[in-house]
């Protein structure tokens, strides 16, 4: 009975075998593939958030943190050649994310207030996407891809806090290169140390507490490094 139902809708799934085809080719593993999974249905749901909410009023009211227009305020002080200054040129200030200030500020040398806030905020989609791309990469790299699926739960929950206008999507993306260079030396330990330390370098600029994860990232892919040369082992990594 079943073997004839699947014989009757063979005809209709016969377009899609192709792509699976392709699919376990990238997945050979039940953790990776789930892994791919859980990105698609993350990257899905994330997309109609956004787009459900790419207006003027959801993007003032709705969706940006506040902290997010302290940022866009001295960003376009800057932009129109003014000091680093949130109240236009009455006190300086140094209170935010170099890296974050550094990204947007060019989108109010390019735009008016109301188009650069629409195109930030397109950028935040882009260093999410481009964290997706790279966290599968490095996953597709990892020994331990279980590990590798655990990390993607936590983003189910995060979509908002990742498009607030904050650095959160910047830091998103130096974390997954940070991840991918690490996964890359435990393919190739001579090739990819400059990447580690460009991931590594960036990261406190995104935010400063990161500091404390480019030294950890930094050391402990050192110390398997040089444990697994000195012993003649397989990293662990």
């Amino acid at each position: 009975m079943f073997g004839a139902a699947l014989d009757s809708i063979r005809p209709a799934l016969a377009p899609a075998l192709p792509w699976g085809r392709r699919v376990v080719a990238v997945a050979p593993n039940p953790a990776f593939a789930l892994f791919l999974l859980a990105v698609a249905a993350y990257a899905g749901y994330f997309t109609y958030y956004a787009l459900s909410r790419m207006d003027l009023v959801s993007l003032l009211q709705d969706v940006n943190a506040d902290d997010s227009f302290y940022y866009f305020q001295i960003a376009r002080n800057l932009a129109e050649g003014q000091f680093s200054t949130f109240d236009s040129g009455i006190t300086r200030t140094n209170g935010y994310h170099p890296a974050w200030m550094l990204l947007i500020t060019p989108f109010y040398w390019v735009w008016d207030r109301e188009t650069a806030l629409f195109g930030i905020k397109a950028f935040e989609l882009c260093l999410i996407g481009g964290s997706v791309v790279v966290l599968v990469a490095a996953a597709r790299l990892c020994r331990l891809p279980w590990l590798a699926l655990f990390a993607v739960i936590p983003l189910l929950y995060q979509q908002r806090a990742l498009w607030a206008g904050l650095e959160a999507a910047a830091g998103l993306l130096a974390l997954s290169l940070l991840f991918l260079s690490l996964s890359l030396l435990a393919r190739q330990p001579g090739r990819y140390w400059p990447l580690l330390a460009a991931a590594a370098f960036i990261l406190p600029w995104v935010r400063l507490e990161y500091l404390a994860i480019s030294l950890t990232a930094t050391a402990g892919a050192a110390i398997v490094l040089w444990t697994r040369n000195a012993g003649g082992g397989e990293n662990l990594l």
